[in-house]
């Protein structure tokens, strides 16, 4: 997982090159992600502030198919 400091890190500088001229998607490219991600990052830290990785405290129900109890 890449770190929100990481992510903060990665928008300023893509945003950097694309005010100098370059393309949104080539400037995603140089640092390994896509420009789907440059803007779910950019829209989760307008919406939120933060850039912290959601995953780890998603909420995930038990699954229908789950083993029983041994």
């Amino acid at each position: 997982m890449i770190s929100a400091a990481d992510r903060r890190y990665a928008l300023e500088l893509i945003d950097e090159a694309n005010a100098y001229g370059a393309r949104l998607h080539m400037a995603c490219r140089v640092l390994g992600i896509t420009d789907r991600t440059y803007h779910r990052w950019k829209k989760m830290l307008n919406e939120t502030g933060k850039l912290d990785d959601l995953r780890p405290c998603a909420d995930r129900p038990t699954p229908a198919n789950k083993l029983g109890d041994v």
